[in-house]
């Protein structure tokens, strides 16, 4: 364990220090005030909006890493800590951990970008933002929409990164078209089979939004089915009754389907590190 923790702060230490790493942070927090400030135009349409924001967020975080252990290896760092009594899998998940870390870290930062703007709203915002033509939601909705739609992609998104960039050597753009690939192909191909067996490959759950959003939408009351359809600004009451309906179906009821995505690319994720500890440890044997 000594070792690990060696390697988990050192990768710490390096991550927190490359000025990426705060760009990526300043994008999440757009993407929150961007999630919140949609929701209020739109509450009816809040687990679309939700969904949208952080697919954007997770797949930038996932470009972002991945070349941890070949940056050692250029640096001749590797070289160092590997000539010591540090074991592979805890150089391996030192390094696939504290990532991991910084980056849920960087995701979370939509929270606070979006738990404000929907507190204070923006009736004319420029012209990429939302008006605030509903009542604020409060935060649990962002949050649980986060534990459910972040976490996940981001622990897989950082294990298929370090994977690839490793298997190749360093070469990142296999492991950036892959990752563009698992996340764009189902958004494309999305209607084709939202709710089926094929959603289960869909990492960033945008496949499901739409079988999602259709049955918190049939669930609504007689006086709110009229606004869903048209989209029309809604009077004070009407938007009071359509936030108190949603905040009661955030998170919605989520199918089957979903729950076994989240245990797959969870599993998916271990296996993609264990892969990468035997590599390295090939590599440490000089294979």
């Amino acid at each position: 364990m000594r070792g690990f923790w060696a390697v988990f702060r050192l990768e710490l230490r390096l991550l927190l220090r490359g000025w990426g790493i705060w760009i990526a942070g300043l994008v999440a927090v757009f993407f929150g005030v961007y999630e919140a400030s949609m929701v209020r135009e739109a509450t009816f349409d809040a687990w679309e909006q939700l969904t949208v924001a952080t697919f954007f967020v997770t797949l930038i975080l996932t470009l972002a890493t991945g070349d941890q252990i070949i940056r050692d290896r250029d640096r001749r760092v590797a070289d160092v800590l590997l000539s010591t009594q540090i074991a592979t899998q805890a150089y391996v998940w030192g390094k696939y951990l504290a990532a991991l870390a910084v980056f849920l870290g960087v995701a979370a930062l939509m929270l606070p970008g979006a738990i404000l703007m929907d507190h204070f709203g923006w009736r004319n915002p420029p012209l990429v933002l939302g008006h605030s033509l509903y009542p604020s939601l409060g935060p649990w909705p962002y949050v649980s929409a986060w534990l459910w739609l972040t976490v996940v992609p981001v622990v897989f998104g950082v294990a298929l990164s370090l994977a690839c960039v490793t298997l190749t050597r360093g070469l990142r753009v296999i492991s950036s078209l892959v990752a563009i690939v698992l996340w764009f192909g189902p958004a494309l191909f999305a209607s084709s089979y939202s709710g089926g067996p094929l959603s289960l490959l869909d990492v960033a759950g945008w496949s499901l939004y739409g079988s999602v959003t259709d049955a918190v939408a049939a669930s609504l009351p007689p006086s709110l089915q009229d606004i869903f359809r048209s989209g029309a600004s809604p009077t004070t009451g009407i938007a009071a009754q359509m936030v108190q309906f949603m905040t009661a179906h955030l998170p919605p009821e989520l199918p089957a389907i979903f729950i076994w995505n989240r245990v797959f690319f969870v599993a998916l994720a271990v296996l993609l590190v264990l892969l990468t500890v035997l590599r390295v440890r090939r590599q440490r044997r000089g294979a």
